[in-house]
This record gives structure tokens, C-alpha cells and sequence, in this order.
């Protein structure tokens, strides 16, 4: 029996080039949407000249999932490649990217709320724009990425809205103790831009970092780069972060909104490397939003 058999979705999406525009879901035992693009086409139609997690994708815009028992959407891999059958990086290369260049996904107006794991979940993407996405109430994140490092450009969240607690949510604290607004991923080329924070309270945190780092087996080494530019906050209580296991991650504040310390400053893990650097001074009450973090500066 294939996954595919035992995790049901509304909307199982296999073929890259499907329109998904103005479609709802509600209370799917698993999925909302889910675009379980395969390296190549399998079962009657196998082919291994097609390569569906390398092509363009069609139009998702306007659509709406909420009440799923996982995610409202869910991506596997998706990345559009200028030759979609070849491998989208050469590491023996300067530039990895440089032989198969991307193109850009910009997928628009989506709204998830009240799902029981994520709003939206993009495991291996590259080179992908959410535009307008307002995520709210998502027991688990609002947005959560695994891996960005499909392309030399960036996947980014935009002009979106990501609420922890709305005033008609009857949960209780406990049943959201653990809610999270973004999971940033485990590796670079993730940025926000223009994205609003709102009611997050109690043991929730706006941030968590290295998506899936709870998984001893996910080894990450070195710092991995997430950046902001216009975030803000209303009605923030809680913690800001959450740093997972391996507390590799760096946040570049491009323009002083994500940490109110001015133009590129840089949210990190606390270590004795840093703590002792005059550009690292952090005040007790932001270490204490910060789970411990610094916060540097030029």
C-alpha cells in the first residue's frame, strides 16, 4: 500500500501544471492540499523523461483550508529548473546553481486557520514566493519549511499574516503550549518580508528554528541563515524564540523591525565566542525573549 492510500487529502496533487484557484477544504482526516510531486511519473504512465519536481508550476491562488487533522497544505518537493530532469546542484561547482538556474513560483491569497499540526508545510523548495498568506490558529506553526537550498534564490514568505490565538479560539493554554508562528528551516535562503505577528501568548513563541531539528538524526553543522525585513508584532506576549537542538541558526534583521536594534542586526544562539563581544551586549529582557540569544550588532 502506497502513502498515498492511508493519509487522505481534499485535493491530491500529483502533476505539477494542474490550476488550483478559489477551492476550499475542511476537516480532512489528514490534508488539506497536498502536492505530492514525484521525481517521475509512476504506475501506468511511468516514464523516466519526465521529471514533475523540476517543471513549471501552474496557478494556486485563493484558496482556503481549515479543521484538517495535519496540514492545510502540505509540498513534498517542488522547484522549476530551467532543465528539470538534471540535478539542481553541482557542490563541486562555486556557484552550485549555476548549470540548472531556477525560475521563480509565486503562489497567492492563501488562507489556513485552525489545523491541527501546520497552516502550511514546505519541505524541499527553492526559488518559491507566498504572497498574501494569512495563516491563523495552526495548533502546531503557522508556516513551517524543512529545506531552502533547492536554488541560489531565496524562499519567501510575504506580505502575510500569521496569528497565534484569535479572540473566537476556545482552546485552551495547554492544547496551544507548544504553537509556534514560524518554523524557520535547517538550512539557508529563507527570508520574510512584510509579515505580521499577531497574539501570541503563555509558552507559545513567535519563531522556532531548524525545522524538524527534534529528529537527533537531522544533523545540522554550521549557521544557517534565515533573513527579515518589515516584521512586526501586536499583542505579543510570549517568548519571541524557541531554539531547537542543535542551535545553529542565525536572523539577519535587514532593517531593524524583527529585533528594534537598527539595520543589519543578528538574532543567534548565546555562546562564550560571542557573549564576551561588546557588539553582542544584550539587555536581560532580550536574552529572555530571545530563549537565551544575542543579539548583535555592527
Amino acid at each position: 500500500m502506497l502513502q498515498s492510500d492511508i493519509t487522505c487529502a481534499s485535493y491530491w496533487i500529483t502533476n505539477p501544471l494542474n490550476t488550483v484557484i478559489n477551492n476550499r477544504s475542511g476537516g480532512s482526516d489528514f490534508y488539506g492540499f497536498w502536492y505530492e510531486i514525484k521525481e517521475h511519473p509512476d504506475g501506468p504512465s511511468a516514464r523516466n523523461d519526465i521529471c514533475p519536481q523540476g517543471m513549471a508550476l501552474s496557478k494556486f491562488d485563493g484558496n482556503k483550508a481549515h479543521s484538517n487533522d495535519r496540514f492545510g497544505l502540505r509540498i513534498f518537493v517542488m522547484t522549476h529548473l530551467k532543465n528539470p530532469c538534471n540535478a539542481y546542484r553541482d557542490d563541486s561547482k562555486e556557484n552550485p546553481f549555476a548549470d540548472n538556474p531556477s525560475y521563480p513560483i509565486t503562489w497567492t491569497n492563501f488562507v489556513s486557520y485552525r489545523n491541527h499540526e501546520d497552516g502550511v508545510l514546505a519541505e524541499e523548495v527553492g526559488n518559491m514566493i507566498f504572497d498574501s498568506f494569512y495563516l491563523l490558529d495552526n495548533k502546531q506553526s503557522g508556516f513551517n519549511s524543512y529545506l531552502t537550498n533547492r536554488t541560489d534564490e531565496d524562499v519567501i514568505l510575504r506580505n502575510s499574516i500569521i496569528v497565534g490565538k484569535t479572540a473566537g479560539n476556545h482552546a485552551t493554554d495547554g492544547e496551544l503550549d507548544l504553537t509556534r508562528g514560524l518554523i524557520t528551516p535547517r538550512t539557508d535562503g529563507f527570508k520574510a518580508d512584510n509579515v505580521h505577528f499577531a497574539n501570541f501568548d503563555g509558552t507559545m513563541t513567535v519563531f522556532k528554528s531548524i525545522s524538524f531539528g527534534f529528529v537527533l538524526k537531522k544533523w545540522v553543522t554550521g549557521g544557517k541563515l534565515s533573513r527579515f525585513n518589515q516584521i512586526s508584532y501586536s499583542g505579543v506576549t510570549s517568548g519571541m524564540i524557541f531554539w531547537e537542538n542543535w542551535k545553529r541558526e542565525i536572523y539577519e534583521d535587514l532593517d531593524g523591525s524583527l529585533t528594534k536594534r537598527g539595520v543589519h542586526s543578528w538574532v543567534t544562539p548565546s555562546g562564550p565566542h560571542l557573549s564576551s563581544q561588546t557588539e553582542c551586549a544584550t539587555s536581560t529582557a532580550e536574552g529572555k525573549a530571545w530563549d537565551t540569544g544575542l543579539i548583535c550588532s555592527k
